[in-house]
């Protein structure tokens, strides 16, 4: 019989996700925070300083413009009044004899190393489930690569996907992660809510294109960096504030959900013993500041504005035909957004609805067309555009409000004229609209990098006005669907790059009945015919795209036994573990791809 935990209340809000964000009373949440501890254990037992010492340290860090204390072990009753008195939010730890104290693995050392970390779960779940000061809570903490080949790696996933879901049935609306590092990124735990991970790397390039990767890995869910930093006495007081200034830019260039600073004081101690000659701390052993907390305080108190000096100016292109169910929600959206440079094109295809009517508000230029289609309007859109870059939006979506910030910033690498982002269903989605989005065949991105794709979808793409200029715009006789792709390959095949960005994140209504998705895919085959005629090339003699990219979000086929290939490097010490093939998604496409030759053989009765 599972414990009941009585949930505490507060006066202020959860976090909660949104896609890939986090959001507040909805709207967008940073995370803005330090490490804490561990420390050497108190008269209580507790591995946190003195309450009066917990006291001064949360003041501190609230004046410093935090929001959020990362802590590696459960708060006792003081951090958290600490934490509530102060605005802090807990991404709080739990502590539990795990596999690193198992020297001989097997199904005994699997029932201790479960029964302790159950013990302790449930002893943070009695302080902090229903408790809006938890931002999130963490279910273990790095266990090392080879300790985890010892025990399995199926084991210790299955164990910490058990612990998520218990957290889940004790507090419902409670946020659960697991720190991870880049030697077991290849660790898939199911359930979590954000994806954390600590990561440090001392060279700009390195961490950059890292972070762009672990956006891709996080899928769906929001990216937290739970360590970041530099050693102060390795380094020089000076190298560590540069060095977080960048990190903590790149932080929130990459679209993740923030980061905790390891860490916050040098006063810290494993296994209760001081550890020494490092100094990551933000403030020495007796809270003298570092130069590096200014440069903390300074990104703490910044926003996605502060990035940039300038930001160009983005056009944001809706087209619409009888859409005036869905494109209210919309241009709500866009009206969230803060860029301060947006324009925004309602282009009404000779709607026989009110859509003109909903379009007429404050802030929106209305172009009344006849209905020529899809492609024709987007054109006319483009033509309209006085921004520098031309995002389209469709008109039964809705962006993020940070979506321009994160389509200027992709544009802005070399060779690169287009971008996109991910299409999340709406978070009210019902049960069909949501198997759509799971089902085969729907708007989705083709990457062919990290960062880079070769395919972005219609719902959400962005381009130099000037590139699409240079290509014609779309082809008007793609009228319904089909123009995405063509524009796409014909940019590739002017020599520049299309770039993806996680972060530039829209919700997009599916069908929202079999009929109307079944509707929608001869439209696709429709589209597909004549994009097979204009771009020969690029398919099998199955009339099948032959992608070069891996499209995203596709399902997964036997998961269990197609375990996915992971580069664990000479005997198992590579710093960088990641998946290098996806075996069940692979198999997922490639029997995608043979269904027409499947349909022929049952035909033949072969």
């Amino acid at each position: 019989m599972r414990r009941s935990h009585r949930a505490a209340t507060t006066g202020v809000g959860r976090v909660t996700t949104d896609g890939k964000h986090l959001a507040l009373n909805g709207r967008p949440f940073r995370v803005r925070g330090a490490t804490y501890g561990t420390f050497a254990p108190r008269s209580d037992g507790e591995l946190f300083p003195l309450p009066s010492v917990v006291h001064r340290d949360f003041e501190q860090m609230a004046a410093t413009g935090l929001n959020t204390v990362r802590t590696y072990t459960s708060p006792p009753p003081d951090v958290l009044a600490a934490s509530s008195e102060f605005g802090l939010r807990l991404l709080a730890g739990i502590a539990y004899d795990d596999w690193r104290c198992e020297t001989h693995p097997g199904r005994a050392a699997r029932r201790r190393i479960r029964d302790s970390a159950r013990r302790a779960l449930g002893t943070t779940l009695d302080r902090c489930a229903g408790r809006s000061e938890i931002l999130a809570l963490s279910i273990g903490n790095e266990v090392p690569s080879d300790v985890i080949r010892v025990h399995g790696i199926r084991a210790v996933e299955e164990l910490l996907s058990e612990l998520v879901e218990e957290a889940h049935e004790a507090d419902p609306e409670l946020l659960v992660t697991y720190a991870n590092f880049p030697t077991t990124e290849y660790l898939r735990i199911e359930g979590q809510d954000l994806i954390s991970f600590n990561v440090f790397l001392e060279r700009p390039e390195q961490l950059r294109a890292y972070l762009r990767h672990l956006q891709v890995v996080a899928g769906d869910v929001p990216l937290l960096l739970t360590e970041v930093g530099l050693a102060a006495q390795v380094h020089g007081d000076d190298e560590q504030a540069d060095s977080l200034a960048w990190q903590l830019r790149l932080v929130d260039e990459a679209g993740c959900a923030g980061a905790t600073v390891f860490s916050w004081t040098d006063d810290w101690a494993v296994g209760g013993q001081a550890v020494e000659g490092w100094g990551f701390g933000l403030t020495d052993v007796d809270r003298r500041p570092r130069p590096a907390l200014d440069a903390v305080a300074r990104w703490a108190r910044s926003s996605l504005h502060a990035l940039r000096s300038e930001w160009p100016a983005v056009s944001v292109v809706v087209c619409a035909h009888n859409a005036a169910r869905t494109l209210t929600r919309c241009l709500d959206s866009l009206v969230r957004c803060e860029y301060p440079a947006l324009e925004v094109i309602v282009c009404d295809d000779g709607s026989s609805d009110d859509t003109a009517t909903v379009a007429q508000r404050p802030g929106v230029r209305l172009l009344k067309l006849p209905h020529r289609g899809l492609s024709a309007a987007r054109n006319a859109g483009i033509d309209a555009a006085s921004g520098e870059f031309v995002a389209f939006l469709d008109a039964d979506a809705a962006c993020h409000p940070e979506w321009p910030y994160y389509l200027a910033l992709s544009l802005e690498d070399d060779g690169v004229t287009a971008t996109g982002g991910p299409n999340l269903p709406m978070a009210d989605a019902g049960f069909t609209e949501r198997a759509v989005a799971a089902s085969p065949g729907g708007p989705v991105h083709v990457l062919v990098g990290d960062d880079r794709a070769e395919h972005v979808p219609g719902c959400n793409m962005a381009f130099r006005k000037e590139a699409l200029e240079a290509i014609g715009g779309f082809d008007p006789t793609y009228r319904t669907a089909g123009d995405d792709v063509d524009v796409c390959w014909k940019v590739l095949e002017h020599g520049a790059e299309i770039a993806f960005s996680a972060a530039a994140q829209v919700r997009h209504h599916r069908r929202d009945s079999v009929r109307a998705y079944l509707r929608q895919q001869r439209g696709y085959g429709r589209a597909e015919r004549q994009l097979a005629g204009c771009h020969r090339h690029r398919f099998n003699g199955f009339g099948q795209a032959r992608w070069s990219g891996f499209i995203y979000g596709g399902a997964r086929l036997l998961p269990t036994l197609l375990r996915p290939l992971v580069y664990h490097g000479s005997m198992g010490t590579a710093p960088f573990q990641p998946v290098v093939a996806p075996r069940a998604e692979m198999l997922s496409a490639t029997a995608g791809a043979h269904l027409p030759a499947l349909a022929v053989v049952a035909l033949l009765g072969v």
